[in-house]
């Protein structure tokens, strides 16, 4: 489901950039609003993205071994 949503939010983020980049075309150069597209877009895609690599990061830690118990060795 995670990566669902992440996905999810990466194409939104996408979507908001192509928007960003059409009305910076078509709108007139004083009062333009491809800065809030780009600037939505972007946010939305780096929270995808950290949606998506948070499982496998969370994974990969929790497989790291923190015992440090040494075993008992016969001298």
């Amino acid at each position: 489901m995670r990566a669902i949503v992440g996905a999810i939010l990466i194409l939104a983020g996408a979507v908001l950039v192509g928007a960003g980049i059409i009305a910076h075309d078509v709108g007139d150069s004083t009062s333009s609003h491809a800065e809030t597209g780009y600037f939505l877009g972007g946010l939305l895609a780096v929270v995808g993205l950290a949606v998506l690599i948070a499982g496998p990061l969370k994974r990969g830690w929790d497989a790291i071994p923190v015992d440090e118990k040494k075993r008992k060795t016969e001298e």
